[in-house]
């Protein structure tokens, strides 16, 4: 394998239930964080009780920075407008997660400049034929479960997301592109060379 990856989420804490912009009531706290290794079968995870708070999450920042310099390229699913930027605001670390938003992968900020839109990433998962999220569950059901002290299942979820989204950024790159089913039953499909970082 040329390139190694590692493929970061994270989950929050706040009940998000029935709020059209998350980020009106932030801040939203982070009770976990799991990294996916392409060369590891191993997940990292982070998680603090009630949250991981600044200092947990300035640990996590500094953990992507030396994977970076491990020679892994960051990679996350709609983690620019979301999973990083909300690391900045809650880190205290706003301009290194700037630079590891600027140089990470984006798979859902890729397909959107190619495309204009972007599909989730269950459908793109079904669609590709690679591992998928956990069924009914999704991050905005996270806070309850994790309020109730159900803290290993939104830990296993959080890692399951990672998982496939590194199985499904390696069958894109091996097939070179990407396909699913759109809402009108329509087989979609888009084609790319490579990967793109948000730069």
């Amino acid at each position: 394998m040329t390139n190694k990856y590692a493929v970061f989420d994270l989950e929050i804490i706040k009940d998000v239930t029935g709020v059209a912009d998350w980020w009106s009531v932030a801040p939203l706290g982070v009770s976990c964080c799991a990294v996916a290794l392409s060369d590891s079968d191993n997940a990292i995870v982070w998680s603090g009780y009630p949250e991981l708070g600044v200092a947990g999450l300035r640990a996590v920042v500094g953990a992507l920075v030396d994977l970076i310099n491990y020679g892994y390229t960051l990679v996350g699913f709609n983690s620019l407008g979301f999973d990083l930027r909300l690391l900045a605001l809650e880190s205290d670390e706003s301009a290194l997660c700037k630079a590891l938003a600027h140089n990470h992968i984006d798979m859902f900020f890729h397909l959107f400049c190619q495309l204009g839109y972007a599909p989730g990433l269950d459908a793109l998962c079904a669609g590709m034929g690679t591992p998928r999220k956990v069924k009914g569950m999704d991050g905005a059901k996270a806070p309850e479960l994790w309020a109730k002290g159900e803290r290993q299942a939104v830990i296993d979820y959080c890692v399951q997301d990672v998982r496939s989204t590194l199985a499904l950024l390696l069958a894109a790159e091996e097939k070179g592109g990407v396909q699913w089913t759109s809402k009108s039953g329509k087989t979609v499909t888009c084609d790319f060379e490579k990967w793109l970082t948000v730069a």
